[in-house]
């Protein structure tokens, strides 16, 4: 996997989430200002659009371009005349499919997490006795650093498990008798707890539609969002496709 390729394509889609995580809190203080708390659900659930949007237009973009890139490759070991244009028509179908399977509950627990952290600066503003105004100026006040650390962890695992996902699409689409290696990052920041140990799992070998083992977890890719965050959050680990 290219490290250079999914930073630069991370730092796109991170640019764009935070642009529309901070949006929402900016809206969002202007209706509990006008309105109360009754008004923050709804008011967060308006951007949610843009958000999917988002999420749908990178995950295409990262899925498709790691996929097409394993397609080229494995022409090297078919033929060119195996690797057909309708194996890249396939791979966007199924790049569709992941993206109506996933999308929606990420939208979900973006949504979520950004209504607890403004109800956290409102408590946490009526503890101190502060005025509506006020809270609303401080939820402002937050969205920029808040919305940027949440959109750089959300960004970054979401380019891995899309670049991922793309890749092993991709391959199963080549009919090739392929096996898969997990190949973990092996420095100091390499998880190795009990609910993720990614140092033990590093090497482990299984075939094209066998899932990887990590601690107790099937995983089908490093960053599969089938996983617990434990496992897939800012993971960095590869796959290593073996060919036969």
């Amino acid at each position: 996997m290219d490290d250079a390729l999914q930073v630069r394509l991370s730092a796109r889609f991170e640019r764009r989430l935070r642009t529309e995580i901070a949006k929402s809190m900016r809206e969002v203080a202007a209706d509990y200002e006008a309105r109360g708390e009754l008004a923050i659900p709804l008011a967060i659930s308006e951007h949610s659009a843009g958000i999917r949007r988002t999420l749908e237009a990178d995950y295409r973009l990262i899925s498709m371009h790691f996929g097409k890139r394993l397609l080229n490759e494995a022409k090297a070991y078919t033929g060119p005349d195996v690797i057909k244009e309708s194996l890249t028509e396939r791979l966007s179908l199924a790049v569709g499919g992941f993206i109506g399977r996933w999308v929606a509950s990420k939208v979900t627990q973006i949504n979520r997490t950004t209504e607890n952290q403004i109800r956290r600066i409102i408590r946490g503003g009526i503890d101190e006795g502060l005025s509506v105004s006020k809270i609303g100026s401080n939820i402002r006040t937050m969205a920029a650093p808040m919305s940027a650390l949440r959109a750089n962890i959300i960004a970054r695992t979401e380019t891995h498990t899309a670049a991922n996902y793309g890749a092993q699409q991709a391959a199963e689409l080549t009919g090739l008798d392929m096996k898969r290696e997990w190949v973990s990052s092996m420095d100091d920041r390499t998880r190795d707890t009990s609910e993720a140990d990614h140092v033990a799992a590093d090497g482990q070998i299984v075939g094209m539609k066998e899932p990887f083992t990590v601690s107790g977890e099937r995983l089908m890719f490093p960053g599969d969002p089938s996983g617990s965050a434990a496992n897939v959050i800012n993971c960095r680990c590869a796959v290593v496709f073996i060919y036969d």
